[in-house]
């Protein structure tokens, strides 16, 4: 082989490792970026997330807020997109616990509220020909109902014990997808 063969050979195969370094660098450093930002979208839903669990925590009696329920609804899609599968499935059982008794409530309503009661309805017709709905229920119905209800709503809750379970299980989930595993709540 000749001696400028020589260095054509040995200057094509530096550039070509040149162009391979810096592609694998860049690559690298792509995929750290990309880590970096889902790590920081990660850890404010997480930390969002965390203060909303602990407002139910310390007050059980939004398990039949429906501001609460709308709201904690609202990470739904945020942790099914960042959330680990411990997450995904902790929110999940949190979120089954609020609407079992969110439909307790209802089914509550449903039997014992007068102005659910279709008996208590009649439906006349006035000389336009417009229905008009005639409730034949008392006032002393309608507030009798509602301290029912509000010793409904005041006496079943969920467990302290219970929800506080679950919870942790969240939290030491998300403890894990952010790199605290040694930590516990």
């Amino acid at each position: 082989m000749n001696d400028w063969q020589m260095v054509l050979t040995t200057s094509g195969i530096s550039v070509l490792v040149a162009m391979l370094t810096g592609w694998i660098s860049s690559k690298l450093a792509y995929n750290s970026e990309v880590k970096k930002y889902l790590y920081s979208k990660r850890e404010m839903i997480y930390h969002e997330l965390y203060e909303h669990l602990d407002k139910f925590l310390m007050d059980l009696s939004l398990v039949y807020d429906k501001d609460y329920q709308d709201r904690l609804y609202t990470f739904k899609p945020k942790i099914k997109l960042v959330g680990s599968k411990g997450v995904i499935n902790g929110f999940k059982e949190i979120l089954m616990l609020i609407n079992q008794y969110s439909l307790g409530l209802e089914k509550f309503r449903m039997e014992n509220d007068p102005q659910c009661c279709e008996k208590l309805y009649e439906t006349k017709v006035d000389e336009n020909g417009e229905e008009h709905e005639i409730f034949h229920g008392s006032q002393s119905d309608i507030n009798r109902y509602e301290m029912l209800e509000k010793d409904f709503s005041n006496n079943n809750f969920p467990e302290s014990k219970q929800v506080s379970e679950l919870i942790n299980e969240i939290v030491n989930a998300m403890r894990c997808d952010l790199g605290n595993r040694n930590m516990r709540w």
